[in-house]
């Protein structure tokens, strides 16, 4: 209702498109922004990312061309939008481009060094990319760089992608050693 009358409503657009995303529903989160992105001046300082959403958007509709295009688009325009990057490491990712995926996420870490913990997930996405690419051994070695110390936030996401990844590596027979009992603290994300 507040993107009818207010379809520029950046906050209204960011919440309407996570509610989306955390229902399952695709294309609702594809309209909803493909409704808003005519209203946004091409000129608009944040109007990239607006783009940057549709990607993600594309991207969880299968459209892949359209979500790499955006992506890179967005990120183009605006570095930090790690939203937009998020989307072109799905779309490599599921298009089996482990290369490129892993160098898309390389080369836009840098830009990150000072944002929020959403720079882990994208972390995280390199690690699955790393498995896929039968490197199991390098994606333990980037969990104990890059997704150990941040749960000392206790933010879900990082607890989500320390316990994905571990278990994925388990599966895959390698030695965790002791690594799930830094996980113990946060059991409480899993109730």
């Amino acid at each position: 209702e507040i993107l009818t009358e207010h379809p520029t409503d950046l906050i209204a657009l960011k919440a309407a498109n996570h509610l989306h995303f955390y229902r399952g529903d695709a294309q609702g989160m594809l309209g909803a922004i493909q409704e808003s992105l005519p209203h946004w001046p091409e000129d608009h300082p944040w109007r990239s990312f607006v783009v940057g959403m549709l990607a993600f958007g594309h991207e969880e509709c299968g459209h892949y061309a359209q979500a790499l295009d955006y992506g890179q688009a967005a990120v183009t325009a605006e570095p930090l939008d790690m939203w937009a990057a998020h989307a072109v490491a799905h779309v490599h990712h599921m298009q089996s481009d482990f290369d490129a995926g892993i160098a898309w996420i390389d080369d836009c870490l840098p830009s990150w060094t000072h944002t929020s913990n959403f720079s882990n997930h994208l972390s995280w996405h390199k690690a699955l990319m790393l498995v896929d690419r039968n490197q199991a051994a390098q994606a333990l070695a980037l969990y104990d760089e890059t997704l150990i110390d941040c749960l000392s936030d206790d933010f879900y996401l990082d607890v989500c992608n320390a316990a994905s990844l571990l278990w994925r590596l388990e599966m895959k027979g390698l030695d965790l050693g002791d690594r799930w009992t830094a996980l113990t603290p946060y059991y409480h994300r899993a109730k």
